[in-house]
C-alpha cells in the first residue's frame, strides 16, 4: 500500500476496531477494489488473514461485500497423545501449522502416561520409557529443537 489510500488489489490489515461484537478474536472483512481485515486485537487480525488465505485457495477472486466473524467457543484446539503413540517432531510441526490455518487456539501435548514418557531427559534418563514403543522411539532433546529423532 502506498500512503493511506489502498490501491485495487491491496490487502490492508487494521488493528483497533471499536466494534465490541468482535470480541478478542473476531474480525471484519470489507471487500471491494481492496480488501481490508479489521479487528480489535492482533489475534483477530491473524484469524482474519487466515480467512483471506482460505478464500484465495478457492479461486483467484473474492466476491465483494463484507463479513464479520468471531469464534463461537473460546477454546478450540487439538490434543496429541504422544505418551501412548509416537508422533515425530516434523508431524507435530505440520499439525501446528494446520491449527493456525484452521484458527484453532489451543494445543495440548500429552507426553507421559502409564505407557511411558516420550521425551528424552538428559538429567533423568531413567524417566524415558523406550520399551513401550515397538521401535523404541522417543523425542530427543535435539529433535524437540527441530533436529531428528532417535531409535
Amino acid at each position: 500500500m502506498s500512503g493511506d489510500v489502498p490501491r485495487p488489489g491491496d490487502i490492508e490489515l487494521g488493528l483497533g476496531s471499536r466494534d465490541p461484537a468482535l470480541g478478542r478474536e473476531g474480525y471484519r472483512l470489507d471487500i471491494g477494489a481492496a480488501l481490508r481485515v479489521e479487528a480489535r486485537t492482533t489475534a483477530g487480525v491473524f484469524y482474519g488473514s487466515r480467512t483471506v488465505l482460505q478464500l484465495l485457495r478457492q479461486g483467484r477472486a473474492i466476491p465483494a461485500g463484507w463479513g464479520r466473524d468471531r469464534p463461537r467457543y473460546p477454546e478450540r484446539g487439538l490434543m496429541i497423545d504422544n505418551g501412548r503413540r509416537y508422533f515425530s517432531p516434523a508431524w507435530i510441526k505440520r499439525e501446528i501449522r494446520q491449527l493456525a490455518y484452521l484458527k484453532l487456539n489451543q494445543l495440548h501435548l500429552h507426553f507421559s502416561d502409564n505407557e511411558g514418557f516420550r521425551i528424552e531427559s538428559e538429567s533423568h534418563p531413567e524417566a524415558v520409557s523406550r520399551r513401550t514403543s515397538p521401535s523404541g522411539r522417543c523425542a530427543t532433546s535435539s529433535s524437540s529443537r527441530g533436529g531428528t529423532t532417535s531409535a
